[in-house]
Protein backbone atom coordinates (compact mmCIF):
# COMPACT_ATOMS: atom_id res chain seq x y z
CA UNK A 1 0.00 0.00 0.00
CA UNK A 2 0.92 3.38 -0.72
CA UNK A 3 0.37 5.73 2.00
CA UNK A 4 0.59 9.30 1.98
CA UNK A 5 0.90 11.26 5.24
CA UNK A 6 0.61 14.99 5.93
CA UNK A 7 2.56 16.61 8.41
CA UNK A 8 2.01 19.97 10.39
CA UNK A 9 4.83 20.44 12.41
CA UNK A 10 8.22 18.16 12.68
CA UNK A 11 7.40 16.61 15.54
CA UNK A 12 4.23 15.29 14.73
CA UNK A 13 5.36 12.35 12.61
CA UNK A 14 3.90 9.34 12.41
CA UNK A 15 6.79 8.25 14.45
CA UNK A 16 6.43 4.13 15.21
CA UNK A 17 3.57 3.94 12.60
CA UNK A 18 6.22 4.82 10.02
CA UNK A 19 8.52 1.67 11.05
CA UNK A 20 4.95 -0.26 11.37
CA UNK A 21 4.02 0.19 8.63
CA UNK A 22 7.45 -0.20 6.43
CA UNK A 23 7.62 -3.57 8.48
CA UNK A 24 4.63 -4.84 6.66
CA UNK A 25 5.57 -3.73 3.24
CA UNK A 26 3.61 -0.53 3.06
CA UNK A 27 5.44 2.69 0.92
CA UNK A 28 5.40 5.94 2.80
CA UNK A 29 5.68 9.55 1.23
CA UNK A 30 5.55 12.31 4.43
CA UNK A 31 5.17 15.80 3.06
CA UNK A 32 5.65 18.60 5.70
CA UNK A 33 3.05 21.42 4.74
CA UNK A 34 3.95 23.74 7.20
CA UNK A 35 7.41 24.16 5.83
CA UNK A 36 5.83 24.46 2.29
CA UNK A 37 6.66 20.90 0.54
CA UNK A 38 4.10 20.46 -1.99
CA UNK A 39 1.36 17.56 -2.05
CA UNK A 40 2.28 14.65 -4.78
CA UNK A 41 -0.31 13.87 -7.26
CA UNK A 42 -2.92 11.75 -4.82
CA UNK A 43 -3.85 9.54 -6.93
CA UNK A 44 -0.58 7.99 -6.62
CA UNK A 45 -1.49 6.99 -3.23
CA UNK A 46 -3.88 4.21 -1.62
CA UNK A 47 -4.90 6.32 1.95
CA UNK A 48 -3.66 9.34 3.17
CA UNK A 49 -2.84 9.64 7.08
CA UNK A 50 -2.90 13.21 8.67
CA UNK A 51 -0.82 13.99 11.43
CA UNK A 52 -1.87 16.08 14.69
CA UNK A 53 -0.62 19.91 15.31
CA UNK A 54 -0.56 22.66 16.93
CA UNK A 55 -3.27 24.64 14.51
CA UNK A 56 -6.90 25.30 14.21
CA UNK A 57 -8.25 24.83 10.89
CA UNK A 58 -9.94 27.95 10.54
CA UNK A 59 -6.61 29.59 10.31
CA UNK A 60 -6.40 29.28 6.87
CA UNK A 61 -5.05 33.48 6.69
CA UNK A 62 -1.89 32.45 8.91
CA UNK A 63 -1.66 28.76 7.69
CA UNK A 64 -2.08 29.06 4.21
CA UNK A 65 -1.04 25.80 3.60
CA UNK A 66 -4.06 24.49 5.42
CA UNK A 67 -6.42 25.33 2.31
CA UNK A 68 -4.72 22.95 -0.30
CA UNK A 69 -4.94 20.02 2.75
CA UNK A 70 -8.39 20.49 3.15
CA UNK A 71 -8.91 20.62 -1.02
CA UNK A 72 -6.80 17.35 -0.84
CA UNK A 73 -8.97 15.52 2.07
CA UNK A 74 -11.90 16.19 0.02
CA UNK A 75 -9.76 14.83 -3.19
CA UNK A 76 -9.26 11.62 -1.98
CA UNK A 77 -12.19 10.44 0.24
CA UNK A 78 -14.77 11.82 -2.24
CA UNK A 79 -13.19 12.00 -5.80
CA UNK A 80 -10.92 8.95 -5.38
CA UNK A 81 -13.01 7.00 -2.80
CA UNK A 82 -9.98 6.14 -1.05
CA UNK A 83 -9.38 6.04 3.03
CA UNK A 84 -7.82 9.04 5.15
CA UNK A 85 -7.18 7.99 8.63
CA UNK A 86 -6.48 11.40 11.10
CA UNK A 87 -4.24 11.54 14.34
CA UNK A 88 -6.62 14.45 15.40
CA UNK A 89 -7.65 16.96 13.26
CA UNK A 90 -8.54 15.93 9.31
CA UNK A 91 -11.72 15.00 10.22
CA UNK A 92 -12.45 18.98 11.07
CA UNK A 93 -10.18 19.62 7.90
CA UNK A 94 -12.66 18.20 5.61
CA UNK A 95 -16.03 19.92 6.67
CA UNK A 96 -15.13 23.20 5.21
CA UNK A 97 -15.02 20.90 1.87
CA UNK A 98 -18.51 19.80 2.46
CA UNK A 99 -20.19 23.47 2.36
CA UNK A 100 -20.21 24.08 6.51
CA UNK A 101 -17.67 26.31 8.40
CA UNK A 102 -16.10 25.82 11.49
CA UNK A 103 -15.11 28.61 13.51
CA UNK A 104 -13.57 28.96 17.31
CA UNK A 105 -15.50 28.77 20.70
CA UNK A 106 -14.30 28.70 23.90
CA UNK A 107 -15.50 25.78 26.08
CA UNK A 108 -18.08 23.21 24.40
CA UNK A 109 -19.81 24.05 21.70
CA UNK A 110 -23.39 22.30 20.76
CA UNK A 111 -23.63 21.17 16.77
CA UNK A 112 -26.06 21.29 14.20
CA UNK A 113 -26.53 18.07 13.34
CA UNK A 114 -29.17 19.05 11.39
CA UNK A 115 -27.68 21.10 8.70
CA UNK A 116 -27.76 19.81 4.78
CA UNK A 117 -23.52 19.59 4.73
CA UNK A 118 -23.13 17.81 7.84
CA UNK A 119 -25.87 15.09 6.20
CA UNK A 120 -23.46 14.99 3.22
CA UNK A 121 -20.33 14.12 5.14
CA UNK A 122 -18.84 11.04 4.50
CA UNK A 123 -18.73 8.16 7.23
CA UNK A 124 -15.11 8.51 8.26
CA UNK A 125 -16.63 11.67 9.90
CA UNK A 126 -19.68 9.57 11.67
CA UNK A 127 -17.71 9.29 15.08
CA UNK A 128 -16.82 12.79 14.93
CA UNK A 129 -20.83 14.21 14.70
CA UNK A 130 -21.45 12.32 17.88
CA UNK A 131 -19.08 14.35 19.44
CA UNK A 132 -21.15 17.01 20.00
CA UNK A 133 -21.02 17.71 23.60
CA UNK A 134 -17.36 17.90 23.84
CA UNK A 135 -16.82 19.67 20.65
CA UNK A 136 -14.32 23.00 20.94
CA UNK A 137 -15.57 24.18 17.59
CA UNK A 138 -18.90 25.62 16.68
CA UNK A 139 -20.26 23.90 13.10
CA UNK A 140 -22.94 26.04 11.36
CA UNK A 141 -24.41 24.03 7.89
Amino acid sequence: MRILVFQHLCVEHPGALADFWREAGHEITTVELDEGEAIPPLDHFDRLVAMGGPMDVWQEAELTWLIAEKTAIRRVVVDLGRPCTSRTVAEWKAIPAYAASLEAALGPASVDLEAEAVRRLPTFLAAARRLNDTLFAALRG
